[in-house]
């Protein structure tokens, strides 16, 4: 018997992952491969063996175009 195919787990936890990602901003959730697959526990190999890859850069680039500061950076700006 063959190991199991993770494709279908994969893919649903890392597409949950970017939705939740695109509303914070860069530094509170960075959309690359690497750190996509640092923080759900997946070799970054297997994220752009079933091109994931592509679905992280597409939503760092809407991540970016949101323009979201983190809370750090928000507090910083505010007139106290």
């Amino acid at each position: 018997m063959g190991r199991p195919r993770l494709e279908e787990p994969v893919r649903a936890a890392v597409l949950e992952y970017l939705i939740t990602a695109e509303t914070l901003s860069h530094d509170e959730a960075p959309l690359n491969t690497l750190a996509v697959a640092e923080r759900l526990n997946f070799n970054r190999k297997t994220l752009k063996k079933y091109g994931l890859d592509k679905e992280i850069t597409a939503a760092a680039e809407r991540q970016t175009r949101n323009g979201k500061l983190s809370g750090k950076k928000n507090r910083a700006t505010v007139p106290g």
